[in-house]
């Protein structure tokens, strides 16, 4: 049987950004789990493949598995299940373009009683604020962050990146910068590498729409150095692009 401590090494390692070691763990546990017919702990392993897969651009090849994942989640009961679960798929169906199913998973995430309390909110709160911001959907994304109490390092970490995705979708350019420069700084320190890197590209998107070419170039290069090593290929693409754009600004 594995020992839930294995099965929660495969998120810590996803959370540093050592993915192909997440990935290889996870499909180890996967069968593991598959044979011994667990099948809650095995879909726990799944969506951390499903996050990491969306990530890299290949949501495609786990867009069959999203309906069952979801409603074995669903089944087992477990807030914090939920919560890391339908996260992974919340992200996977953004990407897939399914922004009504995303957007009514993070609903479905946001109203569960006792889902702010968990470590996993916390976590994947600026994954979730982006999104919704990305869906075009505001108000979503304020109602994700109301309620949630700096408690705990990372749940102060995760509010200085929401609040900025915030700041920068009411147009507070300024604020959202220097937000995201906290929130990078924060992630660096406490070892979230994808998180950091997000929080740099956000930054550098905030400091190319204020003129602020120079900064945003090398702020950029950072994220692109990041992404590059996490094989984040949708990443890649927006950080090349407000490169460019950082490019054109300075000559």
């Amino acid at each position: 049987m594995v020992e839930v401590f294995t099965v929660n090494t495969v998120n810590m390692l996803a959370a540093t950004g050592e993915h192909e070691r997440a990935l290889a763990l996870a499909a180890e546990l996967a069968a593991e789990l598959e044979a011994s017919g667990n099948v809650f702990e095995l879909t726990w392993v799944r969506m951390v493949q499903v996050r990491i897969l969306t990530l890299r651009g290949q949501a495609a090849q786990v867009a069959n598995t999203l309906d069952s994942l979801e409603a074995t989640t669903r089944e087992a009961g477990q807030v914090d299940d939920l919560v890391n679960n339908l996260v992974a798929a919340a992200l996977a169906r953004a990407a897939l373009g399914q922004d009504d199913q995303a957007a009514t998973l993070l609903v479905e995430i946001e109203g569960r009683p006792g889902a702010r309390a968990t470590s996993e909110y916390a976590a994947f709160l600026p994954a979730m604020v982006r999104t919704a911001v990305t869906l075009g959907n505001r108000k979503l994304a304020q109602r994700l962050v109301a309620g949630v109490e700096p408690r705990t390092p990372c749940a102060e970490h995760a509010l200085a990146a929401a609040n900025a995705a915030l700041a920068e979708a009411r147009g507070e350019l300024e604020a959202a910068a220097e937000g995201y420069a906290d929130a990078a700084e924060r992630w660096q320190a406490f070892g979230v590498v994808p998180e950091q890197a997000f929080a740099l590209l956000s930054q550098g998107r905030c400091l190319t729409q204020l003129g602020r070419a120079s900064e945003a170039s090398s702020v950029l290069q950072q994220a692109r150095e990041i992404f590059q090593a996490l094989q984040a290929a949708p990443a890649l693409v927006e950080t090349d692009q407000l490169l460019r754009q950082a490019t054109a600004l300075s000559s």
